[in-house]
């Protein structure tokens, strides 16, 4: 139980952060690794957390990459203008959560031969040339639930038996957002992946606008004295992506005295 945290790695000709031989359970948090060949390498090592990390302009190759690892976690790291964003190759179930992969030149993830049962969710993809490509020999990796932005191509499935929804819910498309009849946050029509497994995302997330926001207390002009007011606020949106509280339609800060 290790932890690697708040290091600047940063214009090596190699890697920046490299873990190697069968290393477990090690913590990797918070350190910058731009300017690399590789930002962080991960290499046969399992059941480690990746998480709130910055991993930029690793121009000659990639952001992140597992190789050989199986049951790590990649978590809330921002990975901005590599050549590829995470890249997986023979890499067993893992979990890709909540990170921002953006203006990555060739792709924002890659997953290479040998990768299964891995699962990718709540994670940014941005301005990327491909947002996630899967290529073959994959199988069973679960997609479900991120947003694929203003990339060049969204999507590309050459494997097998990858899921691109759960039972509940898809991901966002921002080129398929509607229609959405019934209002119940999904898209009507599914959305079709590109590439040779004939992948389809059953569940895609529609746009479905401003949410509706009722304050039931306290009351509109309710004078409070010494004790601070409850606010007890109902927010009904199918899916949320953010959260953020106003009392002045801004986002400044205010305080209160006596």
């Amino acid at each position: 139980n290790n932890t690697l945290s708040g290091n600047s790695a940063c214009n090596n000709n190699n890697n920046g952060i490299y873990l190697s031989n069968n290393c477990t359970n090690i913590t990797i948090s918070g350190n910058i690794a731009n300017d690399n060949e590789v930002g962080m390498y991960i290499y046969d090592c399992h059941y480690n957390i990746i998480t709130g990390n910055t991993a930029n302009k690793n121009l000659d190759r990639e952001g992140i990459v597992l190789d050989g690892s199986s049951n790590n976690i990649i978590s809330g790291n921002t990975i901005d203008g590599n050549e590829v964003g995470i890249f997986i190759y023979d890499a067993l179930n893992n979990t890709i959560i909540g990170n921002t992969i953006s203006n990555n030149n060739v792709s924002g993830i890659h997953i290479d031969e040998d990768s299964d049962y891995n699962e990718f969710t709540e994670n940014s993809i941005k301005n990327n040339n491909i947002g996630l490509n899967i290529a073959g020999l994959n199988d069973n990796n679960l997609v479900y639930k991120n947003f694929f932005l203003n990339n060049g191509q969204h999507a590309f499935d050459a494997g097998t038996s990858n899921k691109w929804n759960n039972t509940v819910i898809g991901n966002y498309w921002d080129n398929h957002t509607s229609p959405d009849v019934n209002d119940d946050g999904i898209v009507d029509k599914h959305y079709n992946i590109t590439g040779s497994a004939g992948s389809i995302d059953y569940l895609p997330i529609a746009e479905d606008g401003v949410p509706s926001i009722t304050i039931n207390s306290p009351d509109p002009g309710e004078v409070f004295y010494s004790t601070a007011p409850y606010f007890n606020v109902i927010i009904t949106d199918d899916y949320l992506d953010k959260r953020w509280y106003t009392i002045d339609g801004g986002l400044n800060n205010h305080t209160f005295t006596d």
